[in-house]
């Protein structure tokens, strides 16, 4: 059963930063395929809220942290799995993000 992701505020800010980095600095087109690969994740993330990896859950001390990887975007969705919806903490770039931009300052 498919549940909504709901992205925090800030998501959305690293969203439209990401996109305007890649059409300044690749292209229009590279800008579009990230658009549709978000939105990919975001549907897998809906049907598959367990369906990311807890590799830092022992270096960030968030409970429940997953993170779902953007492959060939050098992105990262961090999020939680609340039960009736999918947090989205943020988007950021693969490697390790410190711990206030995920939980905010």
């Amino acid at each position: 059963m498919a549940i909504p992701v709901i992205p925090r505020d800030l998501v959305h800010l690293d969203e439209q930063e990401h996109i305007v980095f890649l059409r300044d600095n690749a292209s229009p087109a590279r800008a579009s395929e990230f658009i549709d690969a978000y939105k990919k994740a975001n549907g897998f993330l809906s049907d598959h809220p367990d369906g990311g990896s807890n590799r830092l859950r022992g270096e960030i001390d968030i409970p429940h942290l997953q993170i779902l990887d953007l492959v060939g975007f050098g992105m990262s969705i961090y999020f939680i799995n609340q039960g009736a919806y999918v947090d989205v903490l943020a988007l950021k770039p693969t490697a390790m993000p410190p711990k206030r931009a995920l939980i905010g300052s």
